[in-house]
């Protein structure tokens, strides 16, 4: 979801502005969380690579020690990297296949501004000519 917008920038514009920068953001931290924290790449395993701060030790303005390796560093970023790409090319894929559905939220949203859950769902059931999008439980 956090890579929606700025894909739609570049299936419809052929650019990418500034506005997506914080989903952009939000993503690249949950992508490193799941490499660092959670174990979930195969390329550096079930390992966790980051500790919580601790605010007594290394207090606000002063930098914890370095934990990983500059070779595991570089894995993490490849890793992050990977993770955020393949995201946006599958965002990518799905935005293409369903270009007229995107143009047509995108006219519902220039009336109102936000649309949620079960209006948002509502709407695309509206639109489409195949089978209806759940709500997911």
């Amino acid at each position: 979801m956090l890579l929606g917008g700025r894909a739609t920038e570049e299936i419809i514009f052929g650019d990418i502005t500034t506005g997506a920068q914080n989903d952009l953001l939000r993503a690249t931290e949950i992508a490193r969380s799941m490499v660092m924290l959670y174990g979930m790449t195969d390329a550096l395993g079930d390992v966790t690579y980051q500790s919580p701060p601790n605010p007594f030790l290394y207090p606000q303005g002063f930098p914890a020690p370095r934990e990983v390796s500059e070779a595991t560093s570089r894995m993490i970023d490849e890793e992050v990297r990977r993770i955020i790409e393949s995201r946006m090319d599958g965002v990518l894929k799905t935005l293409r296949q369903h270009k007229e559905l995107l143009a047509f939220v995108a006219e519902a949203l220039l009336e109102k501004e936000t649309i949620e859950g079960d209006e948002f769902l509502e709407l695309i059931n509206r639109q489409r000519t195949v089978t209806p999008v759940a709500k997911e439980a």
